[in-house]
């Protein structure tokens, strides 16, 4: 029997925050500044990362939200995860001959969701899920796929690359390279990028005292946060974490331009996107 109680544990951290939250805030040092866009991309153009301005059409985004309602699951008042969804299905262009993957998938309704919409076959992919392939879902990480070579047309990540700890992002780059045939596309929403290389942790989690910061990276406690790990690159970090990993695949980013017009509930500002050449 299992002695780790999840929901026991999960009472135990919420209190921990009433008394971690008000100790983070008063630590000067704790403190992750505001998003300097131009200084990112300017620093992206001269590592050689193509940055491409994107413009998400604000219209068209509800008109999806209206054509899915109430059939997003946990996330039916999550405007964020819904745009996320959006951005990818608008990036990939299904068709009905594509194998796709979504990784990251626990809970999530986006596999059903391209399933009912484009009848192509869609696998959901997740750590938590019984190792190798059962039917429609890959369990294991997805820095060692049980995939053969040139098997998938379109990965699909959501809020999701940025908890991969260790070198499993820069692993799972090299995956995206090996199982997407040639033609296929990758999308990353959103990929988190920052002038500071910073690794959040919300400190009221147990398991967030196990954490390894990477080297180079500073730590950010942000109680609340509900996360154990997650990665903010810098460009530099970009470059030597992924970029370099991208062998046999274009890589670029794009950048939202219209954020401002963008409801404050959505934080998506750059999305990686992978190719595949024929």
């Amino acid at each position: 029997m299992n002695p780790y109680n999840r929901s026991i544990t999960r009472v135990l951290e919420r209190m921990r925050q009433l008394y971690l939250r008000p100790i983070t805030q008063r630590n000067p040092d704790n403190y992750f500044e505001p998003l300097d866009m131009h200084t990112v991309i300017v620093e992206l153009n001269r590592l050689g990362i193509l940055v491409r301005p994107y413009q998400a059409d604000w219209q068209s985004f509800q008109a999806y939200r209206q054509q899915y309602h109430g059939r997003f699951g946990r996330w039916n008042s999550s405007m964020e995860k819904q745009f996320e969804y959006f951005l990818s299905e608008e990036l990939l262009e299904f068709t009905p001959d594509d194998q796709v993957m979504d990784v990251g998938s626990w809970f999530s309704p986006y596999p059903d969701l391209i399933h009912g919409k484009y009848n192509c076959r869609v696998y959901a992919q997740d750590l938590a899920y019984p190792e190798g392939i059962h039917d429609k879902k890959i369990g294991g990480s997805a820095a060692d796929l049980p995939l053969p070579d040139s098997c998938i047309t379109k990965i699909a990540l959501h809020c999701t690359f940025e908890h991969f700890e260790g070198d499993a992002d820069s692993g799972f780059i090299s995956e995206i390279c090996r199982v997407l045939k040639p033609g296929g596309r990758a999308v990353i929403v959103p990929l988190y990028i920052h002038q500071q290389y910073t690794i959040w942790t919300d400190p009221s989690l147990f398991a967030s005292s196990q954490i390894v910061v990477d080297d180079g990276a500073s730590l950010y406690r942000k109680v609340g946060w509900n996360n154990q790990f997650g990665r903010h690159y810098n460009p530099q970090a970009l470059f030597m974490r992924v970029a370099t990993y991208a062998q046999g695949v274009s890589f670029q980013v794009l950048h939202i331009t219209n954020e401002q017009e963008l409801d404050p509930a959505c934080y998506v500002r750059f999305i990686g996107l992978f190719e595949k050449p024929v």
